[in-house]
């Protein structure tokens, strides 16, 4: 047992400010941190767990049941945690309680957690579900409660069983029991990104209320998943159906009227075609007459749907430039034989001898 005691004017949670115009549920709830709250009084985990957890409207009815003691002996008490755990488990136990109460539940339960593995104390079961409950994980905190319920060991007695079966009975109105079918067996089951097992499930998985994803995986298959809103206290059940995976798409292609296509080196039709090709890279060409081939590679993912449109262009001549080079060599081919004519027929031209002068100083020539 532990010694500490709650701090005096710890608030009162929003939530459960106005009891009487509270919705069932949120009565409940209350009636959970209550009861959590109560047990983390002197006797319990100290006033780390209490803080958060006590709601003091509705502690008082919820402690106006306890049965009577009378006059039956009671048995001794056992130690507090405080003074049974040692060395390292007694240090994540306080590092715990200080977590716990500035909010660090994640942080807290993961000392609690640690404290447990070191010396296996059954009431550190309790830390860890108050730890739960501020994480509003209540499958979790049932999970950990009836661990403690069954435990034998002599740490825990009868009117703890009974405390905590107490609050069990509260939580379960926070969870649902989801079942999962699958049509394929052997297949992954995860909710919220957890793994729960393998289908067939063998039992209905406990979930806390609010939306919760659920996924289901298996190779060959496409991936299922699903955001699933969970009630509370009622059961759910999903059907699973597994799709086969196909690694193919859609290709839709778009030419003139009368321009022919292959697919791959196939003929697939005449002016429109569109089918179902395995996923890749595949070639699709489209010819007419007198028109210049389109030719392109087209690449296909799963599940994907391309569309094409081609757009044929007149052929050209073989040398591309038209009829201007028959033009330009028939100018230069009459050129050349004009200049030819010109050069055979030219008339020779004589020239006579020249004069001979005798001016001084010499002789000289004239043309």
């Amino acid at each position: 047992m532990n010694e500490m005691a709650p701090p005096r004017g710890t608030p009162r949670p929003a939530s459960c400010a106005r009891p009487r115009a509270a919705p069932a549920r949120l009565v409940a709830l209350c009636a959970l941190s209550a009861r959590l709250g109560r047990r983390a009084l002197p006797s319990r985990l100290g006033p780390s767990i209490a803080l958060g957890l006590a709601a003091a409207s509705l502690a008082a009815p919820a402690a106006a049941q306890t049965k009577p003691r009378g006059k039956a002996p009671k048995a001794p008490a056992a130690r507090p945690l405080g003074e049974t755990l040692e060395g390292d488990a007694k240090a994540s136990y306080e590092a715990g309680r200080v977590l716990f109460g500035v909010g660090n539940f994640e942080g807290a339960l993961i000392k609690f957690q640690r404290a447990h593995e070191l010396s296996g104390d059954p009431r550190l079961l309790w830390n860890m579900a108050a730890c739960e409950k501020g994480l509003r994980h209540y499958a979790k905190l049932l999970a950990l409660l009836e661990a403690y319920r069954s435990s034998p060991s002599p740490l825990i007695d009868e009117r703890d069983r009974d405390e905590a079966l107490k609050i069990v009975e509260v939580a379960r109105a926070f969870v649902s029991a989801l079942k999962v079918e699958v049509s394929e067996p052997g297949a992954r089951v995860f909710v919220d990104g957890v793994e729960v097992g393998a289908s067939p499930l063998a039992e209905p998985v406990p979930v806390d209320i609010g939306q919760r994803e659920v996924r289901v995986t298996k190779a060959g298959f496409r991936e299922y998943r699903k955001a699933q809103v969970v009630p509370g206290a009622d059961s759910i059940t999903l059907q699973v159906r597994l799709e086969p995976e196909r690694h193919q798409g859609r290709l839709v292609l778009d030419a003139g009227p009368r321009d022919a296509i292959e697919v791959d080196g196939r003929a697939a039709g005449v002016g429109h075609w569109e089918g179902v090709l395995p996923s890749g890279a595949h070639h699709v060409r489209v010819t007419a007459p007198g028109m210049r081939p389109y030719d392109t590679d087209v690449v296909l993912g799963d599940d994907e749907t391309r569309r094409l449109r081609a757009a044929l262009e007149p052929e050209r001549s073989g040398s591309g430039l038209g009829p201007w080079p028959w033009v330009v060599g028939g100018v230069l081919a009459a050129g050349g034989l004009a200049l030819g004519g010109y050069l055979l027929f030219k008339p020779e031209d004589k020239y006579a001898p020249p004069a001979v002068g005798n001016l001084p100083p010499g002789t000289v020539y004239l043309p």
